[in-house]
């Protein structure tokens, strides 16, 4: 069984600053939201999957403890000597290895064939990562101004087009959330085929 006590225990340990550790949990959140409503992109993906990509969302940020240049390989190294020290938080290895590079891909390259800790995974562990990875980085947009502004969102595809409503209390905010998670939306537009745009 997962063990998200050890895991909310490891991302507030990391939050030296007392900023990230609430952006975390929201990030967590709202990659559950697009999982769920997103669904119909990875109809064979399940409950194993969503867990891990809302752990990714929980921890992606703690390797911001060593510094903002580079935090999301450092969040790779620690998900995984933290979970060495948690029993996996609960997870596999190949599922505790899986989280961590879904972290690692939150910014910055995609995944890739030179990076050797991807290169070692199953084709079907690949998939996870890749797919997984282009949700956490929208999600990651979607609270960039660190205030929690959407609560929830809707999604609908038209065609090779999908637009996602998002819900909130601050549309200041959430605009520039939006505009964010836009930025850091190509990877997801080249893994599902689908271009995808927000709306309040």
């Amino acid at each position: 069984m997962v063990s998200l006590d050890a895991m909310h225990a490891c991302a507030k340990a990391y939050d030296m600053m007392h900023i990230s550790y609430a952006h975390e949990v929201q990030v967590s959140m709202l990659c559950g939201l697009l999982f769920d409503k997103l669904h119909f992109l990875f109809p064979t993906y399940t409950e194993q999957e969503r867990c891990m990509l809302t752990c990714a969302g929980l921890l992606h940020d703690v390797g911001t403890s060593r510094g903002v240049k580079g935090h999301h390989k450092a969040s790779y190294e620690l998900i995984l000597s933290e979970g060495k020290k948690n029993q996996n938080f609960g997870l596999s290895d190949e599922s505790l290895e899986i989280v961590a590079l879904i972290a690692r891909y939150h910014r910055k390259a995609s995944p890739s064939m030179k990076h050797v800790a991807y290169a070692m995974l199953t084709p079907q562990s690949q998939d996870q990562v890749r797919k997984l990875s282009a949700l956490l980085r929208i999600a990651d947009g979607l609270d960039y101004m660190h205030d929690a502004a959407i609560s929830d969102l809707t999604c609908n595809r038209e065609g090779t087009e999908i637009r996602c409503r998002c819900i909130g209390n601050n549309s200041s905010s959430i605009m520039n959330n939006m505009a964010r998670a836009m930025m850091k939306a190509e990877p997801f537009m080249e893994e599902f085929q689908q271009k995808i745009y927000f709306t309040i």
